[in-house]
């Protein structure tokens, strides 16, 4: 049965002969493999925290198991930096896909080739598009925006929204991103622009 993955097996034959040691033996054997089962089944649910420690230096099972919950928790990791720099707007982040293997790498760079496609649509929207943070500090900026501001995307992460388009609303209460952060809710209106001394 054991030999079948039926690893919920009590060995209850007891004695102090060499068939009792044997016994002994199947006990640590079936205990070993339920707690590397109990392991996977949490790897499985996405429970990281359970601990498998090393029967011996030849304990390649669990040594295996340790790595697999490695390399998961790498790649949670790297998925959780990816998701927060795109909701705070950094778009321009990627995860390093070379410090995954196989599949997990597959992953990594799937998601990185999604959030370039994302870029990329917005890179080609004929208007300026931008995200700002709480400071206003440029955390992305579109193609468009980019080329009317005479600089490169990346030249402009991390300016004022303010000292690029000179609108006649920046900093002052009129600012629409400025109450859309503030009163958290959409906010529209008109205003002047004059990026790059134009009007």
């Amino acid at each position: 049965r054991i030999a079948e993955g039926d690893v919920q097996q009590e060995v209850t034959y007891r004695s102090g002969d060499e068939v009792g040691r044997l016994a002994e033996a199947f006990r640590g054997t079936i205990r070993y493999i339920q707690e590397v089962a109990r392991g996977a089944d949490a790897l499985a649910r996405g429970d990281l925290s359970t601990p498998l420690v090393l029967r011996s230096e030849r304990d390649e099972l669990t040594r295996s198991f340790q790595s697999a919950q490695s390399e998961v928790r790498r790649l949670v990791e790297e998925m959780s930096t990816l998701a927060e720099a795109a909701v705070e707007g950094r778009l321009t982040v990627r995860a390093d896909a070379s410090r995954h293997q196989g599949d997990f790498r597959e992953v990594v760079e799937g998601v990185n080739a999604t959030l370039s496609t994302l870029v990329g649509h917005l890179d080609a929207m004929p208007a300026p598009a931008m995200i700002v943070g709480r400071d206003f500090d440029i955390r992305y900026m579109n193609q468009t925006g980019a080329s009317l501001l005479g600089r490169t995307q990346q030249e402009l992460i991390g300016t004022k929204c303010y000292d690029g388009f000179c609108m006649g609303d920046c900093r002052t209460p009129r600012c629409a991103g400025g109450r859309a952060m503030a009163e958290d809710r959409e906010v529209s209106s008109e205003t002047d622009a004059h990026p790059e001394g134009l009007d």
